[in-house]
């Protein structure tokens, strides 16, 4: 269920040209963010802002030029568009040439599900997936809206909760070993 492989907002062939191709081990990287994240933090793990520290060293070590970025996340209904909650994901940073292809990289979302609910909101469109990796325009069939906050990117790297080394250590451990897969 990844939105890099194909389907839209992934990268083009033109957007891949002088860039690893992350096709096949997209899975990988963010199945061993979440296994890492989990490992440092256990039950805490279920918060955003691990998996967006965290996942933007890994993909930037994998020359994926991402930033942590925080800020409300919506749910985009047929009848609404309500608050879930504060929420931290990765964009594309600025500074950073636009043909990387990624927009929107989200390994937590994997706990909307759990946010959504108890924020009292009825879902009426599909789940949304594990992760997400790709252009904001791919988030509409899962109904989700990201705002990020004016200096949010420093607020982010001000939060680094102990345990983000630590975190990618594990995560690029995992996938040098082959995991999770």
């Amino acid at each position: 269920m990844t939105e890099y492989q194909g389907a839209p907002g992934g990268f083009t062939p033109e957007q891949r040209q002088g860039h690893r191709d992350l096709t096949g081990i997209m899975d990988r990287i963010a199945g061993a963010v979440h296994q890492a994240v989990l490992g440092v933090y256990g039950p805490e793990g279920t918060l955003p802002a691990p998996y967006a520290l965290a996942g933007a060293r890994v993909l930037a070590f994998y020359g994926v030029p991402v930033i942590p970025q925080a800020g409300i996340i919506a749910a985009v209904t047929k009848t609404s568009t309500q608050p879930i909650g504060y929420w931290v994901w990765m964009a594309r940073d600025p500074a950073a040439d636009p043909v990387a292809g990624i927009e929107i990289a989200d390994f937590a979302m994997r706990h909307l599900p759990a946010a959504i609910t108890g924020a009292g909101i009825t879902w009426d469109l599909q789940p949304p997936p594990l992760w997400y990796c790709g252009g904001v325009s791919g988030l509409a069939s899962f109904g989700i809206r990201y705002q990020a906050e004016e200096g949010s990117r420093e607020a982010v790297e001000q939060l680094a909760p102990d345990g983000i080394a630590e975190t990618v250590t594990s995560a690029v451990l995992i996938l040098s070993k082959g995991g999770p897969g």
